[in-house]
């Protein structure tokens, strides 16, 4: 598979999988306000918004540079169609991550906080379980293309957008008729979740104090018992 295939696969699933995700790009792009009601159409070329007097407007298809938007400015307008096309803004920097550890993990701790963001817009929500497996799926994939010469950048970002969370594709989710309502049980369940997420996090070798920023529903104490535990964990694999 070329790789501006690969490309045109992961548009094209974002575009039919996850449909509302396109709304905010054309709002960004054409400055229109569309709410995400509209019903959406698609063709080769075009999007059409179908409107409930039914009116109808079309799109082409825009051409965005995803790196001139930093990752606060995608979630803050909604942009999350152009997640799994923000690696792009670090291509030049590839070679750098790949033997400069410190720097490496800066480009990690960067996932981690995106990985962050998409679960608790999840646990709010405001997008789907399914939704969000599509976009880190997504992500993964292009990674694999656009880092396919630098072993340390894919694996390293790979390991935090697949994580050991992530066991199941989006597809088989949506299969099995998992929702967004699994992130609103009961407060012991949501509790559970997000010590089981700080877990693995840290097994991940995300940092103490990101995850702490990140996962705000667990107190210091939980968080230090969880960090402790995972520890005595790697200290005793290490030596088997």
């Amino acid at each position: 598979m070329g790789i501006s295939t690969a490309y045109d696969d992961v548009f094209r699933t974002l575009v039919n999988d996850c449909a509302e995700l396109i709304i905010p790009v054309i709002n960004e792009v054409f400055g229109e306000h569309y709410t995400g009601e509209e019903e959406i159409r698609f063709s080769p070329n075009e999007h059409f918004i179908n409107f409930q007097d039914g009116g109808e407007v079309s799109y082409q298809i825009p051409v965005v540079k995803t790196q001139k938007y930093t990752i606060d400015e995608i979630f803050e307008k909604k942009l999350l169609f152009l997640i799994p096309f923000y690696i792009f803004s670090h291509e030049s920097r590839f070679k750098v991550y790949n033997t400069d550890e410190e720097k490496k993990n800066e480009l990690i701790q960067e996932y981690a906080q995106i990985r962050y963001r998409l679960e608790e817009l999840a646990r709010q929500g405001q997008i789907n379980e399914y939704m969000k497996c599509t976009i880190l799926d997504m992500s993964n994939r292009v990674l694999e293309q656009i880092a396919r010469n630098y072993d340390n950048v894919r694996e390293g970002v790979r390991g935090i957008m697949v994580g050991k969370v992530l066991e199941y594709e989006a597809k088989t989710i949506l299969r099995r008729g998992f929702s967004q309502g699994l992130s609103q049980g009961l407060y012991q369940g949501k509790k559970e979740e997000a010590l089981n997420n700080a877990r693995n996090f840290f097994l991940d070798g995300v940092k103490f104090e990101t995850v702490r920023k990140n996962i705000q529903s667990l107190t210091e104490e939980e968080l230090t018992e969880v960090y402790e535990d995972v520890q005595v964990q790697l200290r005793q694999s290490s030596k088997a």
